[in-house]
């Protein structure tokens, strides 16, 4: 049987929607304190909250590979692909292969009953491969690469 780990992001989805609340509520209040370009800074602000939420989704992380499903799309990367990682002093895990990069979330945001379950299988599937994970300051700062899943036209 194979085993599969689906790790919701509720944590950051809950943060996300409270800093929209936030800054929803600042911008109405410059709003009506006549302060327009305040307002509008802080709506900007709210806006990039719900982007965030909505970019969220969901990891599954198998003995195949890894996946991440959001609103704004789907990505994959296959274990065999993986040749080398980095890590942020934050925990995000960026695994790279053949001019191809993916962005695991840190560990933190994690919302699953079998946490350390999946981090245990990542760690599994690294070790395999020889494969150490090496410390970024940047890897926070990557975004994924050439792991697009394509959606086949009908």
């Amino acid at each position: 049987m194979a085993i599969s780990y689906k790790i919701e992001m509720k944590k950051f989805r809950f943060v996300c929607s409270g800093c929209f609340l936030l800054f929803i509520g600042c911008s109405v209040a410059a709003f009506l304190a006549k302060q327009p370009w305040a307002g509008l800074g802080l709506l900007a602000f709210s806006a990039l909250s719900v982007y965030a939420a909505l970019g969220a989704g969901s990891f599954s992380i198998d003995r195949r590979g890894v996946t991440h499903k959001s609103y704004w799309g789907h990505w994959e990367i296959a274990w065999n692909e993986v040749v080398e990682a980095d890590f942020s002093p934050s925990g995000t895990l960026l695994l790279r292969g053949q001019n191809k990069r993916f962005v695991l979330t840190s560990t933190e945001w994690w919302s699953c009953e079998y946490r350390e379950d999946a981090i245990a299988l990542v760690r599994e599937m690294l070790d395999e491969r020889k494969i150490v994970p090496r410390p970024s300051n940047l890897a926070d700062c990557k975004t994924m690469k050439n792991t697009r899943v394509q959606k086949i036209a009908v």
